[in-house]
């Protein structure tokens, strides 16, 4: 909310008669801390060791929301009123920040995350949804981190990869870029992609999502990541 009062300040600003750089050096440091912390935030211990655990609420597992979509539209806004200060000299700038606003309003309502139900998956990304049925599903890969471990980088995988058998039942809302890859935070990436393949493995498991017998056998040491 300070931001956006900032940014209407900065685009009210000459219409009221005031300095419109005065909000400027706000909006810079606003703009520059955000950015900052959304690059940074992988660096912090709590996101290099996420919990191996979902969110359950009786009828699905669910990965929390991510904050990313919060910090980055924090950063975009900042960068916007930066650029509405000057609208002659940025005009090619501005109507990019402002066009690509588009792509918050969902993932700041429905957040980034990912849901594991009975029937398939269901990958809330930033500006779209991918549903996947479990009988769409063939394989779960995931990838090694492009990292220099010394930067202290521990994860063993950060992203999640599927393969289809039935690409055709695959469907999305909104838009998304790649379907096969899921977006997700908060939760351990080697963990979900352990408990995708064992849902794959044995699908009479799969009607036991959600509860806290289902999350039992998922966890390290109950057979999920042998599956």
């Amino acid at each position: 909310m300070a931001t956006a009062a900032l940014v209407a300040a900065a685009v009210l600003a000459p219409a009221l008669g005031a300095d419109p750089d005065l909000p400027a050096p706000w909006l810079v440091t606003a703009g520059t801390a955000a950015g900052l912390l959304y690059a940074l935030a992988p660096l912090a211990p709590s996101m290099r060791r996420s919990p191996a655990a979902f969110e359950r609420d009786g009828h699905s597992f669910r990965t929390p929301p991510s904050a990313g979509p919060v910090i980055a539209g924090v950063a975009h806004l900042s960068w916007l009123g930066v650029a509405a200060l000057h609208p002659a000299e940025s005009g090619v700038l501005l109507v990019l920040l402002s066009a690509t606003l588009l792509l918050y309003p969902r993932a700041l309502w429905h957040g980034v995350r990912l849901t594991l139900t009975p029937d398939g998956l269901h990958d809330e990304k930033f500006a779209g949804t991918v549903t996947i049925p479990w009988r769409a599903l063939s394989a779960v890969t995931t990838f090694d981190p492009p990292l220099d471990p010394a930067a202290g980088l521990d994860r063993a995988t950060t992203r999640v990869r599927l393969s289809f058998t039935r690409p055709e039942l695959v469907t999305t809302t909104g838009w998304t870029v790649n379907r096969r890859t899921l977006e997700f935070a908060g939760t351990d990436v080697a963990f979900v992609a352990a408990a995708i393949r064992h849902y794959l493995a044995h699908p009479e498991d799969r009607q036991l999502i959600g509860t806290a017998e289902g999350h039992a056998r998922l966890l390290p040491g109950a057979g999920a990541r042998a599956s």
